[in-house]
């Protein structure tokens, strides 16, 4: 028999030293904040402008659209916002479906359901834990109004053949890239590459404002909508509630049971954490990198 060492020193039948066996936490991801997110939330808070829209949050944008080689990107309070927004700019509506993948986050299929649509499952490739796009046909019905992929763990999706696919069916595709900044399909960065890309910018992302969202587009018209609704009515709750209650199309006498209400806008203090210069140093982190979870 091998014996051991136990917790209080003593000798035990398990043959290793329990004291030298202590619990270790391993993060899934921790940020690193080593730019100048501190002064930059500093001088937000100094300025007191931190329930509303910026200068960090305008410039946060702008910086943004231009590292994934977007028109437009519109900030917002986190990833769930960002795809439910999505969904509702393209004219989702009760009864519609939208296919999406077995392996993601609830959220993905969650925001469909915010639109009284449907989410309809489709299995993923065994090799990339991405939608398979053989598998996405046989799902689509006369209900089915778009596809939205999943380029998870910074992996894309298999782009090529699911944007086939949708123009032959008249489809919306819908980039949910929350875990994948920096991502490149084909040499094209990840949130350029359909009609619009959601990111997530909570604490366990490739980039982080501790929470926040974005949407991506080179859609004039869905940018000016989305902009809107985020924005300019960012300090009117019940008027967001409205109008993505509108704009799904439920009856307003049924509207506060079954819209979703949202805190939307990404507010100055939070685009003040990232930094500029931490988005260059995410194409060393481009697809794939360590495993996180989606958000």
């Amino acid at each position: 028999m091998v014996v051991g060492l136990g917790l209080d020193g003593e000798t035990d039948e398990s043959g290793g030293n329990r004291s030298m066996m202590e619990k270790r936490n391993i993060p899934v991801a921790a940020p690193m904040l080593v730019g100048n997110e501190k002064s930059y939330v500093m001088d937000c808070l100094d300025s007191t402008w931190i329930s509303s829209t910026g200068k960090y949050v305008e410039r946060f944008e702008s910086a943004f659209a231009d590292f994934c080689e977007a028109r437009h990107a519109i900030s917002c309070c986190n990833g769930t916002v960002a795809l439910h927004l999505a969904l509702v700019a393209l004219g989702l509506k009760p009864g519609d479906e939208v296919i999406v993948p077995t392996l993601t986050f609830v959220a993905t299929a969650n925001v469909v359901t915010y639109c009284g649509a449907t989410p309809i499952f489709v299995d993923v490739d065994p090799a990339t834990w991405t939608m398979d796009p053989s598998l996405i046909e046989q799902k689509i019905t006369s209900r089915t109004r778009g596809i939205i992929v999943v380029h998870l763990y910074g992996q894309p999706t298999d782009l090529d053949p699911v944007l086939d696919l949708a123009s032959r069916h008249s489809l919306f595709v819908v980039e949910d890239a929350a875990e994948a900044h920096g991502a490149e399909y084909k040499g094209k960065k990840v949130g350029s590459l359909t009609a619009v890309g959601a990111f997530s910018f909570y604490g366990n992302k490739a980039l982080t404002t501790g929470e926040g969202g974005m949407l991506t587009t080179n859609d004039e018209r869905l940018a000016a909508k989305r902009d809107h609704a985020v924005h300019r009515r960012g300090a009117r709750k019940a008027v967001h509630d409205r109008v993505l209650a509108d704009e799904a199309g439920f009856p307003r006498e049924h509207q506060a049971l079954r819209e979703p209400r949202h805190r939307m806008a990404h507010v100055d203090h939070q685009a003040a954490s990232h930094a500029h210069a931490r988005m260059k140093a995410a194409a060393t982190t481009a697809a794939p990198y360590p495993m996180s979870c989606n958000g």
